[in-house]
C-alpha cells in the first residue's frame, strides 16, 4: 500500500490521470450531482482529499461550499493546503490530518473516491465509513464508488 509521502506526493497529480482513466470526469460529475443534491452553503467532508484536486473542483463548482479535508498523508495535505492558497480558496477549508473519529464535524455529504482500496480488510473499512457517517448530519449523504 503506497504511503504517499515524499516523492509519491509529489508526483501523485502527474501520476493519477493516467493510472485511472476518466479521473477529471469523476471530479465533474461529483460536481454535478452535489449541485444537484446539497445546498449552496454546504460543508462537504473529503476523505482522502489528498493534493486536493477533489476539493478545487467542487470549490470552483460552487463559491459557497465549505470543504473538510482529511487525509492520513500529511505530505499529501501539505500540498493541498499549498494548492488551496495559491487559488484562495484557503478559507473554505478545513484541514484533518489523521482519522475521522469523534463526531467533530457535522457535514452535509461525504466523499469517498478512491480510497475504499487502499483501507485493508473489512473491519477497518466498515470502521472508517461508520468513522464518516459520525460525522454526518443526520439528513447527510455519503458517496463512494464500490
Amino acid at each position: 500500500m503506497p504511503t504517499f509521502t515524499g516523492e509519491e506526493a509529489l508526483n501523485y497529480d502527474q501520476r493519477i490521470g493516467k493510472l485511472v482513466p476518466g479521473y477529471a470526469l469523476l471530479h465533474q460529475i461529483t460536481a454535478a450531482q452535489l449541485a444537484v443534491t446539497l445546498s449552496p452553503n454546504a460543508i462537504i467532508l473529503v476523505i482522502g482529499a489528498g493534493t486536493g484536486r477533489e476539493i478545487i473542483e467542487l470549490a470552483d463548482a460552487n463559491k459557497d461550499w465549505h470543504f473538510i479535508a482529511q487525509d492520513v498523508s500529511a505530505d499529501m495535505l501539505a500540498i493541498a493546503d499549498q494548492n488551496f492558497t495559491n487559488l484562495g480558496i484557503r478559507e473554505r477549508v478545513t484541514i484533518h490530518h489523521g482519522t475521522i473519529g469523534g463526531d467533530a464535524y457535522k457535514a452535509d455529504a461525504a466523499l469517498c473516491l478512491l480510497v475504499m482500496h487502499f483501507v485493508q480488510g473489512e473491519h477497518d473499512k466498515s470502521a472508517l465509513l461508520g468513522q464518516v457517517y459520525t460525522n454526518l448530519k443526520p439528513e447527510g449523504h455519503c458517496t463512494w464508488p464500490t
